[in-house]
């Protein structure tokens, strides 16, 4: 091989570590994914639950979605999925889309049946908290091992470039 393609070479690799390096979400994302799925996983409860709990009568399922959508659209430009026209289809992120959706609809039905249960035992809403949490926090993981596998898959020279259409 000779120098020049060598340090074309080099040149690529330094400028996918470059890149990877800056595919990276903050610290706090995965915190507030968390709170922002829990708000809006047990904001259909009744108003009287929040009460008991020394909270206003706020919109929560407003405030959470909003909440989510943007750190959604942040997820999204912080793991390079913004690159070139149309969905990059990174192997982490076809990898991991099943897993997370799964969760999604698991935690959704779960605290519909939570919501369906009697609602006048007491036991009922703190049960939906401590699941709406329990299920933000494993979408919050998934979507920082999301972001981790197309950071690999950017230093390891692995990205799709097929759109689905």
């Amino acid at each position: 091989m000779t120098d020049d393609a060598r340090q074309a070479l080099d040149e690529v690799t330094r400028q996918r570590q470059a890149m990877a390096a800056r595919v990276r979400l903050p610290w706090w994302h995965p915190v507030l994914i968390t709170v922002c799925w829990a708000v809006l996983m047990v904001s259909g409860f009744p108003a009287h639950d929040y009460q008991l709990l020394g909270l206003p009568g706020l919109p929560y399922s407003f405030l959470a979605g909003v909440g989510l959508l943007a750190l959604m659209v942040m997820f999204h430009f912080r793991s390079a999925l913004d690159q070139g026209p149309g969905f990059p289809t990174y192997p982490a992120w076809k990898q991991h889309r099943g897993p997370a959706v799964g969760v999604i609809i698991a935690s959704v039905v779960v605290e519909l049946v939570l919501y369906l249960v009697d609602s006048t035992s007491t036991a009922v809403f703190p049960a939906a908290i401590v699941f709406a949490v329990l299920s933000g926090a494993a979408i919050a993981t998934m979507t920082y091992r999301i972001n981790a596998g197309i950071r690999q898959n950017i230093r390891d020279g692995v990205v799709g470039s097929d759109q689905q259409r």
